[in-house]
């Protein structure tokens, strides 16, 4: 299984020359950490509705030619990779005059999901089990 993180992690971060290895390898500490983690949380899956089930969401920006650019609701996922995978083939279809973004720099917030969005994401028909919602509180459970 290291073998499968460290690959993993060097496709993502690949190691440039120069750089400082002990850095480098401090930070693939933190990645297998966070790896494992998610693994155990995974096969720990929630048995009932109340258990609390986490996610993590961008901001989706829609940029018009002459009309500059505007947020347009949130991309949703259970995964961050997910999330990574369908920004991909979301922003690819986007041409000079039109097109929806991921919020630049990408930073994914984790949120508690409503049963709603739970549902939604579990049913989720695109492979990266991924949704885009409009609002915030459509997906994400109040403090």
């Amino acid at each position: 299984m290291t073998d499968i993180i460290r690959a993993k992690f060097e496709q993502l971060h690949p190691y440039k020359e120069g750089s400082n290895k002990s850095l480098y390898e401090s930070l693939y500490a933190i990645f297998k950490e966070g790896w494992e983690n998610g693994k155990v949380s995974s096969e720990n899956a929630p048995e009932s509705d109340t258990e609390r089930r986490y996610g993590f969401c961008i901001p989706v920006v829609e940029y018009e030619r002459g009309w500059g650019a505007k947020h347009d609701g949130y991309m949703v996922g259970f995964t961050i990779e997910d999330l990574k995978a369908r920004q991909e083939t979301f922003e690819r279809t986007n041409s000079g005059d039109y097109g929806l973004y991921y919020a630049r720099p990408n930073e994914f917030t984790p949120v508690e999901l409503t049963e709603e969005a739970i549902a939604a994401l579990m049913e989720a028909t695109d492979r990266y089990c991924t949704i885009w919602f409009d609002y915030v509180e459509q997906f994400a459970k109040g403090e």
